[in-house]
């Protein structure tokens, strides 16, 4: 998540980004929080497709359990998304987008998989993973499951 909170204010603040995106024949994703409307304390944790080929917001299917998934409590949280979609579109090709902890996760290679996607796109902001194995074994993930799928893969991490 690059942007706490993403909202119309946002993005009528950054407009002359997505503008010269869409001049230039670019597209750019960014993980963001996206208020739940009517729910104060819930986000979805969401890629933000901005430029030439800008489609609506990707949402996390699987959010870190208790830590941003609060399963058995009412104080909010990103909610938990098992059967959405694994892809959207991309710069004109179907996508297959995969963030932070749904990289160490099987579900999410196999049900993307199985909508065809063109190619396998990983984002994450690792900065509290900093010093671990965790960013080595999320891309070791994506390099395992686009291999045995023979899907392309791109890879954006921060830090």
């Amino acid at each position: 998540m690059v942007i706490h909170r993403w909202n119309d204010a946002t993005a009528a603040f950054g407009e002359p980004t997505p503008r010269r995106l869409r001049q230039a024949d670019k597209t750019i994703l960014f993980g963001a929080g996206l208020s739940t409307p009517g729910q104060s304390r819930s986000y979805l944790n969401a890629a933000i497709i901005l430029g030439s080929h800008p489609s609506k917001a990707f949402t996390q299917r699987i959010p870190v359990p208790i830590a941003m998934w609060k399963p058995f409590s009412t104080t909010g949280g990103v909610p938990l998304r098992f059967l959405g979609s694994g892809t959207t579109v991309v710069a004109g090709k179907r996508s297959a987008i995969l963030i932070c902890y749904e990289q160490l996760l099987t579900w999410p290679y196999i049900a993307s998989a199985l909508e065809q996607p063109g190619i396998f796109i990983r984002i994450a902001n690792d900065y509290w993973a900093t010093g671990t194995s965790i960013p080595a074994a999320q891309n070791a993930c994506l390099q395992a499951w686009a291999r045995l799928f023979g899907i392309p893969y791109i890879s954006a991490t921060y830090p």
